[in-house]
């Protein structure tokens, strides 16, 4: 949904804390209906101009809509009082129901006693990484199957590459680490067990293999994009074929980071974030009562 949505052609110092926090909003009501936008922009009610909110959570209720905004700081120093009374006013200002203060580094005592008179409800993120990531989220490891394998014997699929000849499909089986293979773009020479590797070929085996399967692979590839020096002559290289035979690794994998979300009561909601082998970083949002239910 569009609605009040603000255009952002660049990242702003802050925003990597609104993304995390309108996640774990999104997250959290996920299952009520909730439509989180960030940053969103709402008018005004004194002067009609739109103003700009970090976070904007509606949900419809009956026959009224409720709005809550969420607005976040990113500083070394606690939010203090000023900032409250700000929040208070921007919240009257755009005609919320209730309006959120998120802070990365908590509050001062008087910002707390001044956000319960003024009604600002107060969250805090914290980030943990290395072994104090493990420890916020104890037992709340990540399994990875590592699929690799061996191809002792390959099969290529050519045709000479000799204007004079006529080009005709041959089956050559070059060493796996001879450098015979060129490539044409970038005039690069590399061998086989280097171009298969490039490939990726246990991304494209079929998932839960048993270790030591053997699966017969065949893999095309573009038309004269490599050559193969095989003797006296050059042949384009087409495509290759070979039996994998797979290895099957199960890996346990501690967070590398997490946030958690919190108020005063508690842990609401936490952003894990995993670092996989070949996949790059996997990104889980678990509320306080998922993680309760895991427990159990």
């Amino acid at each position: 949904m569009s609605r009040g949505r603000v255009p952002r052609p660049m990242a702003h110092a802050g925003r990597a804390l609104e993304i995390v926090v309108s996640a774990l909003e999104r997250h959290l009501g996920r299952s009520d209906g909730v439509e989180v936008v960030s940053p969103a922009l709402l008018p005004d009610r004194d002067t009609g101009e739109p103003r700009e909110v970090d976070v904007a959570v509606r949900r419809r209720v009956g026959s009224h809509d409720i709005l809550v905004i969420l607005e976040c700081r990113d500083r070394r120093a606690p939010a203090d009082v000023r900032w409250i009374e700000e929040l208070a006013s921007k919240r009257d200002s755009v005609g919320a129901d209730r309006v959120v203060a998120v802070s990365s580094s908590g509050f001062t005592r008087p910002a707390r006693e001044k956000a319960r008179a003024l009604r600002v409800d107060l969250r805090s993120v914290e980030q943990f990484e290395g072994p104090k990531a493990a420890q916020a989220v104890a037992g709340l490891s990540l399994q990875q199957v590592i699929m690799g394998g061996t191809t002792p014997h390959v099969v290529v699929e050519t045709e000479v590459a000799l204007p004079a000849l006529r080009p005709a499909p041959l089956a050559l089986d070059p060493a796996p680490d001879e450098r015979r293979l060129l490539r044409i773009d970038t005039f690069e020479w590399m061998s086989m067990a280097e171009l298969l590797s490039r490939l990726d070929v246990p991304s494209r085996l079929p998932p839960h293999l048993e270790d030591g399967a053997q699966v017969p692979v065949r893999v095309r590839l573009a038309r004269r994009r490599i050559l193969l020096d095989w003797g006296p002559e050059m042949h384009w290289l087409h495509g290759v074929s070979f039996v994998q035979t797979v290895r099957r690794e199960t890996r346990e994998i501690p967070p590398a980071r997490v946030r958690t979300y919190t108020d005063d009561a508690g842990v609401l909601a936490r952003r894990i974030e995993y670092s996989l082998e070949g996949r790059g970083e996997v990104v889980v949002d678990l509320s306080a009562a998922q993680r309760d239910a895991d427990a159990r």
